[in-house]
């Protein structure tokens, strides 16, 4: 199984990117909203479970994932330096013998900006306003590099999502 981990701060385009790359390889798409919603409904996410509620089931669809030797998945996280789940990722990976690519995305902050107000964010009720963003980025490093692996790093100021989703297929050579 190839897993393509996208990440980089709420806004900056990680699901659109996703969706581009998986027309181009065919890989499934585990949009992790759909993990998150779930649990939304029975709990708020102040909660002191929420997260660890949401992390066990991802990782435990990644795992089935892995275990039927999906051709290609690709997710979405916005990962700091406290996140938890991608060391486990990446341990979970290493023991299917899954190949994990990792492709850190940013954007100017006035771009930023701009795109987490735009209304297809609501469907999922993610971050839509800019004083949210702003406190998410202040209390989170969500510019952080996940440490100890090979990370492709784009900027995707003035790059399109298409654009983006074929500099990633070329780089780790997914068609």
């Amino acid at each position: 199984m190839k897993l393509v981990v996208l990440y980089g701060p709420p806004g900056v385009g990680k699901l659109t990117i996703a969706k581009e790359l998986a027309k181009i390889t065919g890989y499934n798409n585990f949009h992790n909203h759909l993990t998150f919603e779930p649990v939304r409904s029975i709990l708020p996410i102040e909660h002191p479970d929420f997260w660890s509620i949401v992390k066990r089931w991802r990782l435990q669809l990644l795992e089935i994932a892995a275990k039927n030797k999906v051709k290609g998945l690709i997710i979405t996280v916005v990962y700091t330096k406290k996140e938890s789940m991608i060391p486990r990722v990446i341990r979970l990976m290493k023991k299917y013998h899954a190949q994990t690519y990792f492709v850190k995305l940013h954007c100017d902050h006035h771009i930023l900006k701009k795109r987490v107000k735009h209304p297809s964010r609501k469907a999922y009720r993610k971050l839509r306003t800019i004083k949210g963003l702003n406190a998410f980025c202040k209390k989170h490093d969500v510019h952080s590099s996940v440490p100890n692996v090979k990370n492709f790093e784009i900027d995707n100021t003035h790059v399109s999502p298409k654009q983006c989703a074929k500099m990633i297929a070329k780089h780790y050579k997914l068609r």
